[in-house]
């Protein structure tokens, strides 16, 4: 880790923010942070809360350092006279701080790198400028979605924005930080498009798909646009060098050596090739939603469905989500391109991406599963929406499929429904008869409809062509069933949902009780 001033300078401020003005005898605590940043900040002078008085808690006593033990913390919060910060290296602080965590208040993770990192990114449009923020922003999105191969902390992330904002360099040349290819600063208008270059490179060179590959076999992968000889064998000697190494040790090697970073090593560009991309809808030319995208649709008027099973790992019972493209013109030769697919919530956050070699054929595909979404919890209920771009060229337009919704349940069964007219009231399709006397009759005559397998109820007319059929919810039909069981109390009922609306226990009867002598009429 390469400490800088703003580092502390930053901290500093979001601590004074998230604790306030001091008291005496108040005692606040952080255990989040790991034992090299705590020994930084404790021995970093500039990092001084203001009314605040800074030890980082450990085994020995050091002033220059600001550490003391913790017996010395416990005697220093009993005797309640100046306001404390205590920085707590878990490592070396031992079981003596049990005492201050029942008692103090606790700085904890979130609330802090909320305040921090939002000092730091403002610190970069400061120091660079708003466009060098997005920058920073739009790369750690994308690291974040990195197919979970590095998890983006949130120090991970501070780290970056400080790097960036203390070398008043362009954000592409920290890229490594957060497990990325790093960037030469260009001239190119469309910074996103560098971004997933920058991801190409790592997952072609450096990626588990690629572990038994040689080093020239995995650089001919890239699709290198004119190369020169040493970037060639500077290339490969790192990345025999990377095979014995964890990968943000590995990335961090390319600091120096700016000849291997993405733009000084071009990709071929699709853009001389490919025109345009269609994303094929997936409704039927009758609307409907057709059987291969694995969607579902559960009403004519709301958005298709992806049910995902929760038990899935128990009854390999997975769900899909599949999207296909044609590209323009037809007959590319295979690996012409390279495609980015992504499922992007409405609140435009990332929920899952791949990326995948044009095949060559003349419809291209992708598929997400449920381990793509294993980050979701049980109750998630979130509007998406898919996107497919041309990975490094931005004369491509990307396209946008229509949005959908993303839940966890059981996936509904296809069965066949009944033979009739959708109507939302019989009274709808009743009023088509030729004749009034046949609504009577008909009135008089029908005791108790059939059901489909769909949960439709059915009404036949004797007149030809004029059958109709009305959806009754299951949780209508087995309170109706319910109520008849009881032999009709008067009352209402309950049911316990989960924040998706999937019903989370079985409906519950509440009969009214009267509380007085009320009057029949």
């Amino acid at each position: 880790m390469r400490w800088t001033d703003l580092h502390a300078k930053m901290l500093k401020r979001a601590f004074e923010r998230v604790l306030g003005k001091p008291a005496d005898g108040s005692v606040a605590f952080v255990r989040c942070l790991t034992p090299d940043v705590i020994l930084a900040l404790s021995a970093d002078p500039i990092f001084a809360p203001a009314g605040w008085r800074v030890w980082r808690v450990a085994d020995s006593e050091d002033k220059v350092t600001r550490t003391i033990r913790a017996d010395r913390a416990v005697e220093m919060r009993e005797t309640k006279a100046e306001a404390l910060v205590l920085l707590v290296d878990t490592t070396k602080a031992g079981a003596g701080m049990d005492g201050i965590y029942s008692a103090a208040r606790e700085v904890d993770e979130a609330s802090l790198f909320r305040e921090a990192l939002r000092l730091a990114r403002n610190e970069v449009t400061a120091q660079l400028s708003r466009k060098h923020r997005e920058y920073v922003e739009q790369a750690v999105k994308t690291a974040r979605a990195f197919g979970r191969r590095f998890i983006v902390s949130l120090w991970t992330e501070f780290d970056f924005v400080c790097q960036v904002a203390a070398s008043r360099v362009h954000p592409g040349e920290y890229l490594y930080l957060l497990g990325m290819w790093p960037v030469l600063e260009s001239n190119n208008s469309n910074d996103g498009a560098e971004i997933d270059v920058s991801r190409i490179f790592v997952d072609r060179l450096l990626g588990a798909p690629v572990s038994g590959l040689t080093p020239a076999r995995r650089i001919e992968t890239l699709r290198l646009l004119d190369p020169s000889d040493d970037q060639i064998r500077d290339l490969e000697g790192f990345l025999r060098t990377a095979a014995t190494k964890a990968l943000l040790p590995a990335l961090a090697e390319l600091a120096d050596k700016r000849n291997l970073w993405v733009n000084a090593l071009r990709v071929e560009g699709a853009a001389d090739v490919i025109q345009s991309i269609e994303l094929l809808s997936w409704r039927t030319n009758t609307g409907r939603i057709a059987k291969w995208s694995g969607l579902t649709e559960e009403s004519e008027a709301d958005a298709p469905v992806l049910i995902l099973n929760p038990d899935a790992d128990k009854t390999s019972d997975y769900s899909k989500l599949e999207v296909k493209w044609r590209p323009r013109p037809e007959h590319l030769e295979k690996g012409a391109a390279e495609y980015r697919i992504t499922i992007q919530t409405d609140m435009d956050e990332e929920l899952a991406s791949k990326e995948v070699t044009h095949s060559g054929g003349k419809e291209e595909k992708c598929r997400f599963s449920n381990d793509d979404f294993s980050t979701l919890s049980e109750d998630a209920l979130i509007s998406a929406k898919v996107i497919v771009s041309v990975l490094g060229n931005d004369l491509v337009e990307r396209q946008e499929s229509e949005e959908f919704v993303v839940r966890f349940g059981q996936p509904a069964q296809h069965e066949h429904g009944g033979v009739g007219k959708k109507v939302r009231t019989f009274s709808e399709g009743l009023i088509e008869l030729d004749s009034r006397d046949a609504v009577s009759a008909l009135s008089l005559s029908v005791a108790e409809l059939p059901t489909d397998s769909k949960g439709f109820v059915l009404l036949r007319t004797p007149q030809r062509g004029k059958s109709y059929r009305v959806f009754r919810p299951p949780l209508i039909d087995e309170i109706e069933k319910q109520w008849i069981e009881r032999s009709g109390p008067v009352g209402r009922w309950r049911v316990r949902v989960r924040a998706s609306g999937v019903r989370a226990a079985e409906p519950e009867f509440v009969a009214f009780e009267r509380t007085g002598n009320v009057p029949c009429c």
